[in-house]
């Protein structure tokens, strides 16, 4: 019965953990290529999914940048990290961006073997990123 108990609370705990995460200001975003943003006007996450590529990042992170934070379309989003653990959503990789953040000091954990994607320090317009949701 004890046992029964704390799995009850640990379920009901990791049900509501996007919740709070909700709460603490992290907003997210489903643009209609699937991709899912979570993240603060700081620092934000493009969820990795298989099969998408470069352009389909920077549509998401675009989106989410001018729809979401109210960025311009002047403003630069930079890829911070690639295939990293999200930090928002447990068990998941992400493509980390930043709205005019500096580029990384250090490219040198990138993944040498990875062919597509964004790379570490590649950046791009918030109004090129949009566009590139039209190309499909």
């Amino acid at each position: 019965m004890r046992r029964m108990a704390i799995l009850t609370v640990a379920a009901l705990a990791l049900a509501g953990a996007p919740l709070a995460l909700e709460a603490q200001g992290v907003e997210s975003d489903v643009p209609e290529n699937g991709l899912q943003v979570i993240g603060t006007a700081s620092v934000f996450e493009v969820l990795t999914r298989a099969g998408a590529g470069k352009a389909d990042y920077f549509c998401a992170a675009g989106r989410f940048a001018f729809g979401e934070l109210g960025a311009a379309k002047a403003d630069r989003l930079v890829v911070l990290a690639v295939r990293v653990p999200s930090k928002f959503r447990e068990n998941r990789l992400a493509v980390v961006f930043g709205v005019n953040a500096p580029e990384p000091a250090s490219k040198e954990l990138q993944d040498t073997l990875r062919v597509g994607g964004p790379r570490i320090g590649q950046s791009a317009s918030v109004g090129h990123s949009e566009a590139l949701c039209s190309v499909k």
